[in-house]
């Protein structure tokens, strides 16, 4: 399922290293939370790998947090097909909707919110969005058995000996959408630095303060664009000592 800023590529990768690292450098810490679990692509592998006793995965748009508690607890109900016209209509539809999350996020020209229907910009591919939104429902259903999801800011939790990822809305790149709040970049530093006093956090993003060290990178080609495929770098920092 395509989603703007999502870790669908690099989620195994990520796993891995973020296991390993908690395995040799803190090895007491048995819960594991992401505050800005989107799309659910790493959470849901962390999940897969039986490692961490306890699991949160929070965000702050209800329609999705909606979408996977549904999911869930297997009463998602869909229909057969999303045409334009309900498409256009989810807009409308008052949060917290599963139906506005499918529609919204996973029907979306390349997973933006509301970036326009995406069967509209095919052209002459011949792929079914909604069915490979549907398979990937499907898929993702039997790797988040036992998560606790929460819909809140992530300044609301107070997390202590938990290992933490966080892959926050890009600082310069397209805002959080559909929750109508600016995110502040700066505030978000700092409250990292509070965090990685009792827990091992790990921060996605492009760039970070000079008191934070990049761990892992990655790269990873991204879908095709009009001048070619292009890259993608992925980074993950941590608070240096």
């Amino acid at each position: 399922m395509k989603y703007l800023g999502g870790k669908s590529k690099s989620a195994s990768q990520i796993t891995k290293f973020i296991i390993e690292y908690s395995k040799l450098h803190h090895p007491s810490f048995t819960s594991y939370f992401e505050p800005f679990c989107g799309s659910l692509a790493v959470v849901s592998k962390i999940n897969e790998k039986n490692y961490f006793h306890k699991i949160i995965a929070n965000d702050f748009q209800p329609d999705l947090i909606q979408l996977w508690v549904e999911l869930q607890q297997d009463v998602l109900e869909l229909p057969e097909c999303i045409t334009e016209q309900d498409y256009n209509n989810s807009r409308n539809i008052e949060s917290p909707s599963s139906f506005k999350a499918v529609c919204g996020f996973f029907l979306s020209f390349g997973g933006k919110y509301f970036a326009g229907y995406a069967d509209k910009y095919k052209g002459k591919s011949k792929r079914n969005f909604y069915d490979e939104m549907t398979k990937g429902l499907t898929k993702l259903k039997s790797f988040i058995i036992g998560i606790e999801f929460f819909c809140s800011s992530y300044l609301d939790f107070k997390p202590n000996n938990c290992v933490i990822y966080c892959d926050p809305p890009y600082h310069k790149k397209c805002g959080y959408k559909g929750v109508g709040e600016k995110f502040d970049h700066n505030f978000f530093w700092e409250t990292m630095r509070e965090w990685s006093k009792n827990n091992c956090v790990f921060i996605s993003e492009l760039e970070a303060p000079d008191d934070f060290k990049c761990i892992f990178e990655i790269t990873a080609n991204r879908s095709m664009q009009k001048n070619g495929r292009t890259k993608k770098t992925e980074k993950i920092f941590i608070l240096l000592p």
